[in-house]
This record gives C-alpha cells, sequence and structure tokens, in this order.
C-alpha cells in the first residue's frame, strides 16, 4: 500500500488524529522576502541557527520554524550539521 503525503493546505483532520498547536507571544512567524533570501544565503554558508537568529533580533524558533517550511517547500537543501551549521565543535 502506498502512502500519499498530504498537501498541509489541503490536509484534512480525522477524528484519530489530533493536531495542537501552542503559540508563544514572543514568536514572529512572518518573514519578508528580503530577509528568507538572506536567511537561505547565511543557511548554505554553514551559519547556526543560534547566531541567524542574533542577526534577525528574532527567537531561535521563528528561525527554526522557517527552516521547517523552507524544507518542506524544497527551497534549502539538508545539511550534514544541521541547524549548528559549520560550528560544531567535535566531540
Amino acid at each position: 500500500m502506498t502512502t500519499k503525503r498530504a498537501n498541509r493546505n489541503t490536509a484534512k483532520y480525522n477524528v484519530e488524529r489530533q493536531y495542537i498547536v501552542f503559540f508563544d507571544s514572543e514568536f514572529n512567524l512572518s518573514w519578508n522576502e528580503s530577509d528568507v533570501d538572506r536567511f537561505c544565503e547565511m543557511w548554505n554558508k554553514g551559519v547556526s541557527v543560534q547566531e541567524i537568529a542574533k542577526i534577525f533580533n528574532r527567537h531561535p524558533v521563528d528561525v527554526v520554524l522557517l527552516i521547517i517550511d523552507l524544507a518542506e517547500q524544497e527551497k534549502i537543501e539538508h545539511r550534514p550539521s544541521g541547524i549548528y551549521g559549520l560550528q560544531v565543535t567535535p566531540r
């Protein structure tokens, strides 16, 4: 049996599955196009989520949610170091 991935804009909720989302007022989920372009450049250069958040003066959760959204749209690629970027220190 093959499963089809639901488009998040047309997905329907069924009684077996419930989605609960909590939003805190400190999160800003709005990004303008030029900031998204700047984010993508930094992501591709390996800048960490923490550093990107500092540059944009935003909460790291804002940045992580943008990453998820852009990854879902295939506008950014997976990077081996993930959210840590090039600032990963070896253990």
